[in-house]
């Protein structure tokens, strides 16, 4: 009874800490989306750096967050249980492996689309690559270490790492920018990831030798990382497409994106974080009643702010510097018409997330067809998108709503899967 008691202390304690700590960050991020509209506003070069940051993004969907998690967090958390001792040298050499695949990859497509904008920036351009693809392997190698910390339940010092990550990356973004120019956006990024990896995941591989744990390339699932992250993937899919003409409307789809994403990473994300690891310790599903009724909660105020105050929002967080009224008010039109579509991916989110602590012999057996299922209905929505002619504005906003009901359609299937192999 005390240590069950002492649990729900700890897990209480744990959200605390996420809750805040997000808090922070999502703070920090607003003075980085407002320091970087103040200097570009909706200019052209920085639509371009946001289509190759889209890239960069969403490679990192496969090796960041939720998707990470869910492929790693049951296993290190299981095996932290099982051994007092554990040392993770094998888990290094592995993720040292990967980083230079995902940089070639990632420097690959981005080069693609530079010689496809045929723009007056290209060797600009080539350089922001070569730094977004360095942020895409820092990202992947601390995410991997950030897991360790979250499956040995230390989601104090997750908490503080990743703030001080945003932290470092906001206080030097502005002084960059005066240096720099677009490139300080990026150098900013790198310097936060540089900061964390020294200060909080050194000490991990330090650590005295023990029982190492294994991972393989088995341990890693394409179809749990593309389900894992679909929300963002989404989201980013979606905001691609709205850059995808050469335009600069896809800086009114990012400024947009920032804002409503705040409810998707800062709480949900953190709730299930613990239900997840909750979940795949005690086989429960009493954390998932609790998320999907915070989440609801939180999906009815984010629908009476939008339609209710959607450009005075806007206009109170960015309109100065360089971003204008009109930037104000295509900022405000995304901000209004992409709520329904965020809420439905913030339900999905929540309502998939037992799926994933399934054994893997089951989950691999249903995610990939899932996966071909998904991604057969994302290649239609695209080419509808394109077939039909027309705004750009409403191509990104017909995808974004098309793949969000692919999403919560399987999350449906998700969980009636895990009910169906738990019970």
């Amino acid at each position: 009874m005390i240590l069950k008691r002492i649990t729900k202390i700890k897990s209480v304690v744990d959200f605390i800490y996420l809750f805040f700590s997000n808090i922070f960050i999502k703070i920090f991020g607003f003075f980085r989306e407002l320091i970087l509209a103040y200097f570009f506003g909706s200019s052209i070069i920085f639509a371009y750096y946001i289509l190759l940051k889209t890239v960069a993004d969403f490679l990192s969907q496969f090796t960041f967050g939720n998707a990470l998690q869910a492929n790693l967090l049951p296993k290190l958390s299981q095996h932290f249980n099982a051994h007092n001792n554990p040392s993770y040298n094998n888990l290094f050499n592995f993720t040292i492996k990967l980083l230079l695949i995902l940089f070639i990859i990632s420097q690959f497509i981005q080069l693609i689309i530079i010689l496809m904008l045929e723009s007056e920036y290209t060797l600009q351009l080539i350089l922001l690559s070569f730094l977004l693809s360095i942020l895409v392997v820092g990202n992947f190698f601390n995410s991997i270490f950030f897991t360790v910390l979250q499956a040995e339940g230390k989601f104090k010092t997750y908490s503080i790492a990743n703030t001080f990550n945003l932290f470092v990356s906001t206080l030097f973004l502005y002084p960059l920018i005066l240096v720099s120019n677009i490139f300080g956006a990026a150098i900013s990024r790198i310097l936060g990831v540089i900061f964390i990896a020294k200060k909080y995941i050194q000490p991990i591989i330090l650590r005295e030798r023990g029982q190492e744990v294994k991972i393989t390339y088995n341990d890693f699932s394409f179809s749990i990382l593309l389900l894992g992250n679909l929300s963002t993937i989404i989201i980013l899919i979606s905001r691609f497409i709205s850059g995808s003409d050469g335009s600069n409307n896809i800086t009114f789809f990012n400024y947009a994106a920032v804002i409503l994403s705040v409810f998707l990473t800062s709480i949900v994300s953190n709730i299930n974080t613990l239900m997840l690891r909750n979940i795949s310790v005690e086989k429960n599903l009493r954390w998932f009643y609790y998320s999907l009724f915070i989440t609801i909660s939180i999906c009815l105020f984010l629908f009476f702010i939008t339609y209710n105050y959607s450009e005075p929002l806007i206009k109170f967080i960015y309109q100065r510097g360089e971003f204008t009224i009109v930037d104000s008010l295509k900022t405000a039109y995304y901000f209004k018409n992409m709520t329904l579509a965020i809420i439905i991916l913030l339900l999905s989110t929540v309502i998939c997330q037992p799926y994933f602590t399934l054994d893997k012999k089951i989950t691999n057996k249903h995610s990939f067809n899932l996966t071909s299922v998904i991604i057969l209905s994302f290649i239609i929505v695209i080419s509808i998108t394109y077939i039909y002619n027309w705004e750009i504005i409403y191509k990104s906003l017909f995808s974004l709503y098309a793949m969000s009901i692919v999403y919560f359609i399987f999350s449906i299937y998700s969980i009636i899967t895990y009910i169906k192999h738990e019970n």
